[in-house]
Formats: structure tokens, sequence, C-alpha cells
């Protein structure tokens, strides 16, 4: 969306002062493996180190896993092939990293990653993860930090069979959200006073 500056789409008089990316240990494998979804953008690291960009996931591959995963049973057992390497972090954390750096260059806001735990994840992942996005000097701010008990009692704030937040976990993080907002927009002006 960034690159494509989508997020431009009905909102030209606007000018964000702040980004929020909704991160989950699962995209991991939605930027790495051809097998996740069709049509989706693939991004890869050059021999130097850079990501770029080298067109979109769409071969056949995708097209029968992508029907294959629709099978309940065929989709929970898919983490339990996969092994996540250190690279396919790394490429994670860079793909975030560069939206971090285009969202701030663009419009000199500020970009925050939330960071979801998920019970079904790899052992030392999220750890991982984290540590990535702290090395690239990525704001994260934890799930946990905001609703502490999410991990403990799914069922009540992510929505049943999908995975994703409910309304009421929504609603926790938006309040949370705000006041964050709020704090950091009011210690902003009270450094450019004192200046």
């Amino acid at each position: 969306m960034l690159e494509n500056e989508m997020e431009k789409i009905g909102t030209h008089s606007q000018v964000p002062i702040a980004a929020f990316y909704s991160a989950i240990v699962d995209h991991i494998y939605r930027g790495t493996y051809s097998d996740f979804q069709e049509y989706s953008p693939k991004y890869r690291f050059n021999q130097g180190g850079i990501l770029y960009k080298s067109g979109m996931f769409s071969n056949n591959e995708t097209r029968i896993a992508y029907y294959l995963y629709k099978s309940k049973i065929i989709g929970k057992l898919h983490p339990f092939f996969i092994q996540t390497k250190q690279k396919d972090i790394d490429l994670m954390v860079a793909m975030i990293e560069r939206s971090a750096k285009i969202f701030k260059e663009r419009y000199q806001g500020k970009f925050y990653c939330l960071l979801w735990k998920e019970r079904s994840a790899e052992k030392g992942i999220y750890a991982k993860i984290l540590e990535g996005l702290k090395d690239k000097k990525v704001d994260v701010i934890e799930v946990e930090e905001i609703i502490p008990e999410y991990t403990q009692n799914y069922d009540k704030y992510l929505l049943y069979l999908d995975g994703h937040p409910n309304s009421f976990a929504n609603a926790r993080i938006s309040e949370y959200l705000a006041t964050f907002l709020e704090k950091e927009n009011n210690h902003n002006v009270g450094i450019s006073k004192s200046n």
C-alpha cells in the first residue's frame, strides 16, 4: 500500500501523524513462501542484502496450495511442516522496516509495529521477531502490554475459528492507542516549547 501510495486514496487533505502495523508471527509465512496466497507481493534480498520486490506469488503451485489450505486440517497442520529459518524472520522484519521508512519519509510521522503473540507459533520465533524489529529501530508495542491476559484467554479476544481480534479486543487496543498518542503528542509539544 505504501509503495504504491494507496493510503492516499480518499485522504488527500489528511496528513497522518502516526501509523500502526499489526504484525503476527504468521506474517513470516505470508511473505516468504509461495504456497500461502496467490497474487500477493513477493519480496527477497539481493546479493547485497537489500530488500527488493521480485514480483508476485502467482504460480501454479500457489494456486494448488491456495485450495488445499482451505481444508481446516491441512491449514492446522501447515505450520508443523515448515521450519522457520533466520532469513525468513529477517525478511519479515525488513518488510516492516521498509514500511516504517516510507511512512516516516512521506509524512514525518511515527510508525509503530503492534506485535501479537500467537499460541500456535514456533517456540522462540516471537522473541526473534521482536529482537529483529528493535535492532532495526522499529518502535514496537506488544499487545501483551495492552491486554496482558489475552494469551491465556484467546476465546475472549479473538474471533471464533478466525484468529483476528474481535470488537472487544479492538476496543481495548483503540483506547490504549488513543491515550498513547495523546501522551506522545503532549511530550513532543513540551519538547518543542522548551527549545
